[in-house]
């Protein structure tokens, strides 16, 4: 091997090194299988989130927009036979159930990407599945520091 091959393979496998690590779609988290037989769609995505197991999936995709994407994920679910169940923070986030089976689909906007969540009552995200499903409420706001602006 000379030494330009060698220079040029050494850059190759820096650049996939650095790829990797940089959470690339093509080297990062995959998706679930789980979340690939609900029909969670994979066209579009740009980036899927670390924190993506079988009890969330979580990324980021382009060329839809928010009511597009929550659309085509609840058509998913509803064909595979869950039936939206709630809706918390105006539509935001949605419940579905199927039997006992509880999912969540949460939609937000990130810097031009739409953010997508799907999760169960495992996940990280399982206080807004307990919001949804009336397990949890939310109460009176408190103010935890003098000085603070309130939200209106």
């Amino acid at each position: 091997m000379t030494k330009a091959m060698l220079r040029t393979t050494c850059s190759f496998l820096v650049a996939l090194a650095y790829l990797g690590c940089s959470g690339h779609p093509l080297f990062g988290p995959i998706m679930n299988d789980r979340w690939k037989e609900l029909g969670v769609p994979q066209e579009g995505i740009t980036l899927i989130l670390s924190s993506s197991d079988e009890h969330g999936f979580f990324a980021n995709y382009s060329g839809l927009e928010h009511g597009q994407l929550l659309q085509l994920v609840s058509e998913k679910l509803e064909a595979a036979g869950y039936e939206e169940a709630c809706s918390i923070f105006d539509g935001r986030v949605v419940g579905f159930k199927k039997g006992e089976e509880e999912l969540g689909v949460k939609v937000d906007l990130l810097g031009g990407e739409v953010g997508l969540s799907v999760f169960d009552s495992q996940s990280h995200e399982e206080m807004l599945l307990g919001l949804c499903f009336g397990r949890y409420s939310l109460g009176e706001p408190e103010v935890i520091k003098e000085g603070v602006p309130e939200t209106p």
